[in-house]
């Protein structure tokens, strides 16, 4: 198990990631490659008893449309954090967030799919554009923003919902 980011051997990308998973207006799972649950928030805690069968699954196969995962590092393990998923919900929050952003209206759309967890592939052809222009895209959002990656951009997303 994740130990709680008060532990006194936590470490700063360990508290980062609970604080993280713990703002989150979701129920979210942090679970193992094997598909342990190594952490679960407050309303996962609340909204299921015991591990769902979708959260060990995520892990195992590829995601369902009803879930989502990022890969994350918890310690020395590979893991995901898991979250039920409603794709348009989603991409609308992250229209949203984009907007907040000051984004021209492509980038905004890039930033709302990476948000919903697309790859550069996903986002190339869900966009009708080549891998090599969504990752212009993709990087290009990031130099607006003034962050390197896609779980900055998320936290950073998540940072701007909570203003």
């Amino acid at each position: 198990m994740l130990r709680s980011p008060e532990a006194p051997d936590a470490s700063p990308e360990h508290t980062a990631l609970i604080t993280l998973i713990d703002e989150l207006r979701t129920p979210a799972f942090v679970v193992s490659a094997k598909g342990t649950v190594l952490y679960a928030n407050r309303l996962a805690q609340l909204s299921y008893h015991g591990t769902p069968e979708w959260v060990s699954q995520a892990c195992r196969e590829s995601p369902q449309p009803w879930c989502k995962r990022i890969r994350v590092c918890a310690g020395s393990e590979a893991a995901y954090v898991c979250i039920p998923h409603d794709p348009v919900q989603v991409e609308r929050l992250g229209l949203w967030v984009a907007e907040q952003w000051a984004l021209p209206p492509r980038l905004a759309l890039t930033a709302a799919k990476i948000i919903a967890g697309l790859s550069d592939r996903e986002l190339a052809e869900s966009m009708g554009i080549t891998c090599s222009t969504a990752r212009t895209y993709v990087r290009n959002v990031f130099k607006h923003v003034g962050i390197k990656g896609r779980s900055a951009l998320i936290a950073e997303a998540i940072r701007v919902l909570h203003q």
